[in-house]
Formats: C-alpha cells, sequence, structure tokens
C-alpha cells in the first residue's frame, strides 16, 4: 500500500520510520550511498595527522610535568595535555610517579605533585 514518511529518524539511525496503511510502523532501511556518505563523515572527523601527539621520553616529559606544576597548583589532565602536547594515556602513565589526583575538594579530578616532588622555594 501507500506509506507516508513519518519524519524524523528512528534511533538516531538515520533510518526513516513510516507507516503503511495497517497503522504498522516499520524502518524503512537506509540507501547504500547514504550509508558510505555516514561512513565518509566519521572518517572526516578524525583526528588530522597534523594534530597528533609525538609520545616524548619518560624523563623529558617528567622534566616537563615538574616545570608546569612547580606553582603548587592543580591541573586537569586536558590543561596539562595542553602544555605538554603529549598522548593523554602516556601522560597519566607518567603523572602516576610524581604526582596525586585530589579525590575530594574543590580541586577534585585534579593532579597536583606528591608532596616528596614539591621543590622547597
Amino acid at each position: 500500500g501507500a506509506r507516508a514518511a513519518m519524519g524524523g529518524a528512528a534511533g538516531g539511525t538515520g533510518a526513516e520510520l513510516v507507516e503503511d496503511d495497517d497503522r504498522d510502523y516499520f524502518v524503512k532501511p537506509m540507501q547504500q550511498s547514504d550509508i558510505i556518505k555516514r561512513q565518509q563523515d566519521q572518517y572526516d572527523h578524525r583526528m588530522n595527522p597534523e594534530q597528533r601527539t609525538e609520545r616524548r621520553e619518560r624523563e623529558e616529559v617528567l622534566s616537563m610535568l615538574y616545570e608546569v606544576m612547580a606553582d603548587g597548583a592543580a591541573y586537569t589532565v586536558k590543561d596539562l595535555r595542553d602544555r605538554t602536547r603529549q598522548p593523554e594515556a602516556w601522560l597519566k602513565t607518567c603523572l602516576a610517579e610524581i604526582a596525586d589526583v585530589q579525590r575530594e575538594g574543590p580541586d577534585r579530578g585534579r593532579y597536583q605533585l606528591k608532596e616528596e616532588n614539591r621543590r622547597v622555594p
């Protein structure tokens, strides 16, 4: 029978929800061209090679972290990642050696140098 488009996406899949003459609802399959376009869009949103960060030697990263965190302030991983330009997973590995994550208070979730790693002015 005749089908009327109901509008909008069904479940965020990009498929169209349609109603047939018997008032039964079903999901109309996506066209191959729409699937290819979606895959290309997802690929285009990946990180550009220019934005990738190069993993440096452990000692070099620790030196950068000491320099950034010397003021005793607490930093988020994002702040430290932006300042050191290191991959987040590698940064967290290095941070585990020299800093503690604040578990409560206003700096919750931020890293601060461990007491034994703080330089006395």
